[in-house]
């Protein structure tokens, strides 16, 4: 797990930059320094068994304790990016079944 080298002031807007290629992971946090990383063991893919909640879980006991997680992200998040293909996989499946749903990329 990579953490970021400096902490973050908090009521103020971040920009996070994360890449996986294999084991080997990167984050980068507002302008602080890259930090790199390489997971354990042999999976070079992220599997998610459960759900994946952009800017925090509802009860951080339901992440794995091997990340060190002991409480969820607290605030707000104003852009996700490089995941649309799969909000708009989303989105067609709600439409398939007449479910509204708004989504702003």
């Amino acid at each position: 797990m990579n953490r970021s080298k400096e902490p973050l002031a908090v009521g103020m807007w971040h920009s996070v930059f994360i890449s996986r290629t294999g084991r080997d992971g990167i984050l980068e946090v507002d302008n602080q320094p890259k930090v790199e990383g390489i997971s354990p063991g042999a999976f070079t893919q992220l599997s998610l068994p459960l759900n994946m909640y952009i800017g925090g879980v509802h009860d951080a006991r339901d992440v794995a304790r091997k990340a060190s997680i002991t409480e969820s992200f607290t605030g707000c998040i104003q852009k996700v990016t490089g995941i649309e293909e799969l909000f708009l996989i989303v989105q067609n499946i709600f439409l398939l079944y007449s479910i509204t749903i708004h989504i702003s990329i």
